[in-house]
């Protein structure tokens, strides 16, 4: 009997992490601890703003960190979303990744709002806001100082019907996140 040839192997391997939900939560979790560093520049960031709105004469932060926080919070949360679609479809998954060695397309998906559709989070229109800014923050604005086409500066279609604009952040969104973060550790594990 001879040995199966590497490239078997490497697929074999690759199925086994890419299927694998511990490992999808585990990067989540390695994000929202790096997420976790950023979070007290991101609150004087905020504290700074009430503050000068308030007529008090602070200086404001060079920096508030806010793109990269939400960016690295986006990631976290699409991850823990992908844990759920990879729990629930490993097995069909599981042939298809061992023969090809790629990604299942549903796993490239990075829009927040579809990807819990699909693991049935339903999400009401506050929750649906911040994951499509957060959303935002992954495909651009936490990496570029502007987005990589026009379209993408211009309000977006919500679930109700109407279109809102994404591009603003709120002194509440962190405890927002702290909210949505534990309903998907409740929900995913």
């Amino acid at each position: 009997m001879s040995n199966p040839p590497a490239a078997v192997i490497r697929r074999t391997v690759y199925a086994s992490e890419l299927l694998s939900p511990q490992r999808w939560r585990r990067a989540a979790g390695e994000l929202l601890e790096s997420a976790r560093l950023l979070e007290p520049s991101v609150r004087n960031w905020w504290e700074a703003i009430r503050a000068r709105s308030r007529g008090e004469q602070v200086p404001l932060p060079e920096y508030g960190f806010q793109g990269v926080y939400f960016m690295l919070v986006a990631y976290a949360m699409e991850n823990y979303l992908k844990a759920a679609l990879v729990q629930r479809h490993a097995r069909t998954w599981k042939p298809e990744v061992e023969r090809s060695g790629k990604l299942p397309q549903a796993l490239k998906n990075h829009d927040l709002v579809e990807l819990a559709q699909q693991v049935g989070f339903t999400l009401d229109l506050p929750e649906e806001d911040l994951l499509r800014r957060l959303e935002r923050c992954s495909v651009w604005f936490g990496r570029y100082p502007i987005p990589l086409n026009a379209r993408d500066l211009g309000p977006r279609a919500f679930s109700d019907g109407q279109q809102y604009n994404l591009s603003w952040f709120g002194g509440n969104d962190l405890d927002s996140v702290q909210a949505l973060l534990q309903r998907f550790r409740t929900s995913f594990g």
